[in-house]
């Protein structure tokens, strides 16, 4: 098949993951262990961390070297889609830069609050030595993502949360094309990857409109009208973002769910791959909850319901 060295190795592979994922009693047990310490040490032995940022930083820059993996086991617009999907933790980066520039505060960012990435992805520590937008777009990688910030800066003067939306919608608009490359089932379930996370950044954009204040103003979701004419199930997502207790948790678990739905359904194509993805995106997610609840000291039952694994089955 064009573009697939060996998928049925890469799914065969990735469903072994699968079934390693922190959900249901993993996750439980994660929860019980009494410190962000005791959790950085069980999810990355030998690391040292003691706080929860820093974990949290830990775990997306090993989810990006996971993605670059299994993007090295695909070719053309496969390898290239699977691949973007680390443009999101540079745009988290990159977003890190823009609001230490926002802010005001002379000197550089500090360099621990950037997502240790692979160094060929760049959008590293670097970006820290910015001080000021066009030096900011000069220290991004040329390409895409270089692009989408110099055109958000150019047409958004202001408000950092205007440019992470802008650098998210560019972002989404691209996976979809590179999708859009693709046809037969591999071109089914790319649409579906990238309507399921287009919706995922309504719902939880949303979400934030809803309870941060001042941002109500901001545009409406790009693709919210789109999202109406989905599946019943995208509709439900989109409809997370409105859910009147908690919304940010309630759309991460329909997130969640559909993306496990999805894998069991295309567990040994490519669309193995896209889903993967997903799920380890809300496993990431709920490890960061662990963290922070961990933090904060929240009971292992309460944090369990926070972190989406009460009453959660196994993989």
């Amino acid at each position: 098949m064009d573009g697939v060295k060996d998928i049925e190795y890469l799914a065969a592979r990735l469903n072994g993951r699968r079934v390693g994922l922190a959900e249901g009693a993993r996750l439980r047990a994660l929860c019980a262990l009494g410190s962000t310490a005791a959790l950085a040490e069980t999810l990355l032995p030998g690391s040292a961390i003691k706080e929860a940022a820093p974990l949290q930083r830990a775990l997306a820059g090993r989810l990006a070297a996971e993605i670059l993996e299994i993007a090295d086991s695909l070719a053309g617009p496969r390898g290239e889609l699977v691949r973007g999907e680390c443009d999101r933790f540079r745009l988290e980066n990159v977003r890190t830069a823009a609001r230490f520039l926002e802010s005001g505060r002379e000197g550089p960012a500090p360099e621990e609050l950037f997502i240790p990435l692979p160094a060929e992805l760049g959008c590293g520590p670097e970006l820290a030595a910015a001080g000021s937008r066009e030096e900011l777009v000069s220290l991004v990688p040329a390409g895409p993502l270089r692009r989408w910030l110099s055109r958000a800066y150019a047409g958004r003067p202001a408000p950092v949360f205007a440019l992470e939306t802008a650098l998210e919608r560019d972002r989404l608009e691209y996976a979809s094309e590179l999708a859009g490359r693709l046809g037969g089932p591999d071109g089914e379930a790319a649409s579906l990857f990238c309507r399921l996370n287009a919706a995922l950044f309504g719902a939880l954009l949303s979400a934030r409109l809803r309870l941060t204040p001042g941002a109500a103003a901001a545009e409406e979701p790009a693709g919210a009208k789109e999202l109406a004419e989905e599946a019943f199930a995208l509709r439900c997502l989109a409809a997370a973002g409105k859910a009147p207790a908690d919304p940010g948790r309630a759309v991460w678990t329909l997130y969640s769910g559909l993306a496990g739905r999805y894998f069991r359904l295309w567990h040994m194509t490519f669309g193995a791959a896209l889903f993967y993805l997903a799920l380890r995106l809300s496993e990431l997610r709920a490890l960061g909850a662990v963290s922070e609840g961990l933090r904060l000291k929240v009971p292992a039952g309460e944090l369990a319901v926070l972190a989406g694994a009460a009453g959660g089955a196994d993989a």
